[in-house]
């Protein structure tokens, strides 16, 4: 799963190559992120086995953005937050030393072993705003 910004917008998508040789579905956001406003933003990802249609789901601010394909996550040995290292996909192909990685802060990140509702996406965010 990838989630960033490009031109301010929010970007998201999952791939899983190593599992399904899917190359993936990305989604980006019309709405332009305010730079130096804090926002919730969450992935929800519901897969399976199979790519399903609406299985990873973005929330900007406790409100649904926009849905892609998704799948199950393959398996992996490590998390990245903030790290571009030529690994990661975007919308518009695989990451290059031209990405900048993070340049923002976060606050918190919290990652759940199974996909939450809209209400408890709603809850998060209101808790955090």
């Amino acid at each position: 799963m990838n989630l960033y910004l490009d031109d301010g917008l929010l970007g998201f998508g999952t791939w899983n190559r190593p599992g399904t040789n899917w190359q993936g579905d990305w989604a980006k956001t019309n709405t332009k992120v305010q730079a130096g406003k804090w926002n919730h933003v969450a992935l929800v990802l519901d897969g399976n086995e199979t790519v399903q249609d609406g299985a990873l789901t973005a929330y900007l601010n406790g409100k649904k953005i926009g849905q892609t394909q998704g799948t199950q996550l393959g398996p992996r040995g490590s998390l990245s937050l903030g790290n571009v290292n030529g690994n990661t996909r975007f919308a518009d192909g695989v990451g290059t030393t031209q990405n900048t990685g993070l340049t923002g802060g976060v606050d918190e990140l919290e990652v759940f072993n199974q996909a939450l509702s809209t209400g408890q996406v709603q809850k998060l965010a209101g808790a955090f705003s």
